[in-house]
């Protein structure tokens, strides 16, 4: 992996100082390999968060139709069931991604990108590169906000399981 590290090092200072003349001296590269895993583990947290707010939202919504039911008042209920419907919708998505990750087990810990950050110049000068498995550049930025924040190919099986359930 250390050759393959001096790659990427070297990739990511070519196109940073490709991408920006005010590039002078490198201080340091650091680079993070993306596993499969990794995004996966990106998409399960996400469906975990989307789950969290739909029960939120039921919850908010029983509370409301409860003080207005305090007062003799009755209140459509199509949005309570509304929020039902896409919880149990988001947890189906969410145990698809649990069941690829059993099934995709084998391919879990193999590189699809790399998240590199240089600093240059001085100690606050960075720069964000982001390359695929081969090398490619993926994104460059020198604002943090704009790091994609699971960059590299999807598991296998990924794309129709989110066709089917989206």
């Amino acid at each position: 992996m250390s050759a393959c590290n001096d790659t990427i090092d070297s990739k990511a200072e070519y196109y940073a100082r490709k991408t920006y003349s005010d590039v002078d001296r490198i201080i340091v590269v650091n680079v993070d390999t993306v596993t499969y895993g990794d995004n996966l583990n990106y998409r399960i947290s996400q469906a975990n968060h989307d789950i969290e707010f739909c029960k939120g939202l039921i919850k908010q919504e029983k509370s409301y139709i409860e003080e207005i039911q305090r007062y003799g008042a009755t209140h459509d209920t199509s949005d309570l069931h509304k929020y039902n419907q896409k919880l149990v919708s988001e947890i189906a998505w969410r145990n698809a991604l649990d069941s690829l990750r059993i099934s995709s087990s084998a391919i879990l810990l193999e590189p699809t990108a790399f998240n590199c950050i240089i600093a240059y110049n001085g100690s606050s000068n960075y720069i964000w590169v982001q390359l695929d498995k081969e090398g490619n550049l993926q994104n460059i930025t020198k604002d943090v906000n704009k790091v994609l924040l699971n960059p590299g190919d999807d598991i296998p099986g990924y794309l129709e399981i989110y066709q089917k359930y989206h």
